[in-house]
């Protein structure tokens, strides 16, 4: 059987979300997925090392704490000059770290969250010749939660209600500046608003913290298929002139720090480098992101240009596969890579409303995997690897014409 074969993909789906389950970060079962990537490669020659990091095991911090803070100052706030202008400066401070959160860079609070040990796989397959390019294919190892918030009739407002907290949030800092300049009942009265908004802001996060992990099957059992799979492949038929990286990210649900682990190890190595990152990739609609929405109205992000072109010629080459380039709601590793001044661009699985299916529900699981999804998404990914390849003009001349 094909290393790209349907079936061979998904049995490392089953073997990471049924027989493993459930991997929070930092969790013994994400360090479980993580030896089963390690043997898995070994068994095929590759080698593979490990970048340590801390980090917190859930997204919650990241949004729970700068919107608890607000609310503190918001009723902190309520008289005194003084308490008006720290409450404005705490509020400003945890707007920032709210719109660095929304984009997947590192936020300044992050100091505040507890933290666990957790690691980044990489593997690395050479070319048969000197490397004129590299791809890095990610796909984390971690699982989420099962939200309320992204229930497949809420998640169609997930932009709207998180653009109304944090839109909050900015009226609450604004608010108390106001007041502690020149206090005025109107502003009084805006303060306590945005108080209350961004309480039931964080009422609400706080729920969504309360159900357990989900077996992560599309999400993203299927991105660590297609690169066990795809590495194996390009191991047997390594291409000419580009180095390939497999990066196995640990805590992509919390923040994308396994990414920025990477980054923060070997970015001046991978600078010139073409990411692809793969996102429930298990339906039988597989597409490329052209656009990607943010979870709010205020963070979108894309693919780089260079990328966004070679998935089109991929695309119009591998025509049989029928992937298209789509606007998603999403927010991912690709985030991280474009603020950070990197190439990227994903690829992603779609319902038949352009939805991503089964996101951070309960029904991720193996069972709601179409294995011929995750051919296909490896195919294209292939074809895209395959297409650079062949344009050979080195990685230093091609930085300076993008």
């Amino acid at each position: 059987m094909s290393d790209l074969h349907p079936e061979a993909l998904y049995e490392h789906v089953k073997a990471l979300a049924t027989t493993i389950g459930p991997r929070p970060t930092g969790s013994l079962a994400e360090a479980k997925a993580r030896d089963y990537i390690r043997t898995t490669l070994a068994a095929r020659g590759i080698a593979t090392e490990e970048i340590p990091f801390l980090c917190w095991d859930t997204w919650g911090y990241t949004m729970c704490v700068p919107a608890a803070l607000v609310v503190a100052a918001t009723i902190l706030g309520r008289s005194g000059r003084l308490r008006r202008l720290a409450g404005a400066a705490t509020a400003a401070y945890s707007v920032y770290h709210m719109w660095q959160s929304m984009l997947n860079v590192k936020q300044p609070m992050r100091w505040l969250f507890p933290k666990v040990p957790t690691a980044t796989t990489v593997a690395r397959i050479p070319a048969q010749q000197q490397a004129h390019r590299r791809v890095v294919l990610i796909g984390h190892t971690d699982s989420n939660k099962q939200r309320p918030s992204f229930t497949q009739g809420r998640k169609k407002l997930l932009q709207a209600s998180s653009s109304v907290g944090f839109l909050a949030h900015a009226l609450a800092a604004a608010a108390l500046l106001a007041q502690s300049i020149r206090p005025t009942r109107m502003g009084g009265a805006a303060q306590a608003a945005a108080g209350l908004v961004v309480g039931g802001f964080l009422a609400g996060l706080a729920y969504d913290e309360l159900a357990p992990f989900v077996p992560g099957a599309q999400d993203n059992a299927t991105a660590v298929a297609c690169l066990l799979g795809l590495g194996a492949h390009i191991q047997t038929h390594p291409l000419e002139q580009t180095e390939v990286w497999l990066a196995f990210t640990g805590a992509e649900e919390s923040s994308c720090m396994g990414t920025h682990a990477l980054l923060d190890q070997y970015g001046d190595e991978l600078r010139d480098a073409y990411f692809i990152d793969f996102e429930l990739v298990g339906s039988s609609r597989i597409a490329y992101v052209t656009r990607h929405s943010g979870i709010t109205y205020f963070t979108p992000y894309a693919p780089d240009a260079d990328s966004l072109a070679l998935a089109r010629a991929a695309a119009e080459r591998s025509r049989q596969l029928g992937v298209t380039g789509q606007p998603v709601v999403i927010v991912e590793e690709v985030a991280s890579l474009r603020r950070r001044g990197f190439r990227g661009i994903c690829l992603v699985g779609l319902d038949a409303e352009g939805w991503l299916p089964h996101w951070h529900q309960a029904t991720d699981d193996a069972d709601h995997i179409d294995p011929e999804g995750l051919a296909t998404a490896s195919q294209f990914a292939l074809a895209m690897i395959q297409e650079l390849d062949g344009q050979h003009t080195p990685l230093t001349e091609a930085r300076k014409s993008a």
